[in-house]
């Protein structure tokens, strides 16, 4: 006790706590300067707060859903049925055009050939005339023939007729006659 004091204080031991103290207030300081890591929330009874749970469905309600899957099914099934039916049918309603056509198409083209051979033989009669021997041949009418040799036809400005007769006149009434002017004169 040598090194204790008239008060029975320990040096060696105020040292050793003055040491303790400035390595608490060193690990103090790091810890201010270190942010905290924050631990995450976990709540081991998380699955009981997702709501209110569902209940089981009884038996009589799980035979009744069942039920009424079954007749959905049902009605499914029947639609399709019908989808596939209506198919068959418009196929062969198609079918049924296309042969339509095509005899159709066939008698257009005997009903052609008859309109081709009959002017051939109209057009070889026209040849064999006598009289119309000397005449230009032409496509259609004589005076488009005319016209294709250069030579003008009938007709005024932008190939249409020239005249329209008497005049023009009053349109929708009738030219005044020799007895109504006659009447009209002697009225007056």
């Amino acid at each position: 006790m040598a090194d204790s004091n008239s008060l029975g204080l320990d040096f060696e031991k105020e040292t050793a706590t003055e040491e303790t103290t400035t390595e608490q207030a060193a690990t103090t300081t790091e810890q201010e300067t270190k942010p905290e890591k924050k631990k995450p929330y976990v709540n081991p009874e998380r699955v009981k707060t997702g709501g209110p749970q569902r209940e089981k469905p009884s038996e009589e309600e799980l035979a009744e859903r069942m039920q009424r899957i079954k007749e959905q099914n049902e009605k499914i099934k029947q639609r399709r049925l019908d989808v596939k039916a209506d198919e068959e049918a418009f196929k062969e309603v198609q079918e049924a055009d296309r042969v339509k056509q095509t005899q159709v198409r066939k008698v257009q083209e005997g009903i052609d050939r008859t309109r081709e051979q009959n002017a051939r033989r109209k057009m070889d009669k026209m040849g064999a005339r006598e009289w119309d021997s000397g005449k230009p041949t032409g496509e259609g009418v004589q005076g488009d023939a005319v016209k294709q040799e250069g030579k003008p036809g009938r007709g005024g400005a932008r190939g249409g007729p020239r005249g329209r007769g008497r005049g023009r006149g009053r349109r929708g009434v009738a030219p005044p006659t020799a007895t109504a002017t006659a009447t009209a004169t002697s009225e007056s």
